[in-house]
C-alpha cells in the first residue's frame, strides 16, 4: 500500500470514529433534553403538591379553628344545660316541700342507711341536696343524737313529704326513718309500733300491708319484720 493509500486508510478511519462520537454526542444531547423535561416536570409537580399542601394546611387550621368554636359553644351550652337542672331540681324540691299534704293514705318506713343520725344532721344531708329534711318522723337509735327509740318530729304532716319521690309515692304518704342500716335496736322497734298505732288512729288508717310499707324491699333493711310489727299494731287496736 502505498503512503496515500495508508493516510487515506486511516483519515477513513477518523471519519467513521468521528462520525461514532457525533452520533453517542447527539444522543446524549436527546437524552440531557428529556431529564431536563423530566425535571422541570417533576419541578412543577412539586409545586403544585406544595401549593396544594399550603391549601389543605390553610383548610385544616380553619376547620381546627371551627372545631374549637363549637366546642367552647358545646361546651357553654353544656354549662348552661346542668346548671338549667340544677335550677330545676332545687324548684321542683321547693315545690315538693310546700304542696300540701293530702289526705294521709299510707305510711312508709325507712330507714337512713347510716349508724348514726337525728333530725338536724338528716336536714343538713337533704339541704344539700336541695331541700328541707323528707321525713316527717325519725326514731333515733342513740349514736349522734337522740336517745335510743327516742321519736323525733321532721316535716310538718301538713306538708308533703320528700322521702319516696319514684311512683309519685310522696302524695298522701307519711314517711317514718329509722336511724340505722340493717340492724335496728328493740328501742326503736317498740317506738316505731308505737307511732304506727298513733298514726294509724289519728289518720283513720287500718292497719296492714296496704297502708303501712317499706319503701322498697331492701329499705327499711331486711333484719325489721316489719309484718310482725303491724301485726303488733294491728293487735292493739284489736284489744282496745
Amino acid at each position: 500500500m502505498t503512503a496515500i493509500g495508508a493516510a487515506l486508510a486511516t483519515a477513513g478511519l477518523y471519519q467513521r470514529e468521528l462520525n461514532s462520537e457525533r452520533q453517542r454526542h447527539r444522543a446524549l444531547a436527546q437524552e440531557h433534553s428529556l431529564l431536563g423535561e423530566t425535571l422541570e416536570q417533576c419541578g412543577q409537580e412539586f409545586t403544585q403538591s406544595q401549593e396544594k399542601l399550603l391549601e389543605t394546611s390553610a383548610t385544616l387550621q380553619a376547620a381546627s379553628g371551627e372545631l374549637r368554636l363549637r366546642t367552647e359553644q358545646a361546651n357553654g351550652l353544656l354549662a348552661r344545660l346542668e346548671a338549667s337542672e340544677r335550677l330545676c331540681a332545687l324548684l321542683e324540691c321547693e315545690v315538693e316541700r310546700l304542696q300540701p299534704m293530702r289526705k294521709v293514705a299510707t305510711i312508709i318506713v325507712h330507714h337512713s342507711e347510716s349508724p348514726f343520725g337525728d333530725v338536724p344532721t338528716v336536714d343538713a344531708w337533704h339541704r344539700e341536696r336541695g331541700f328541707a329534711i323528707g321525713y316527717h318522723y325519725l326514731i333515733c337509735n342513740g349514736q349522734g343524737g337522740g336517745e335510743d327509740g327516742e321519736i323525733q318530729f321532721g316535716r310538718n304532716e301538713d306538708v308533703q313529704g320528700a322521702h319516696a319521690k319514684a311512683n309519685y309515692r310522696n302524695e298522701g304518704t307519711l314517711g317514718v326513718c329509722l336511724i340505722g342500716t340493717d340492724q335496728f335496736t328493740a328501742a326503736q322497734k317498740k317506738s316505731l309500733q308505737e307511732l304506727l298505732l298513733h298514726l294509724c288512729r289519728r289518720h283513720g288508717l287500718t292497719p296492714g300491708t296496704g297502708t303501712i310499707q317499706r319503701h322498697h324491699e331492701q329499705c327499711p333493711g331486711p333484719n325489721l319484720d316489719l309484718a310482725a310489727i303491724i301485726a303488733g299494731v294491728q293487735g292493739h287496736l284489736a284489744r282496745n
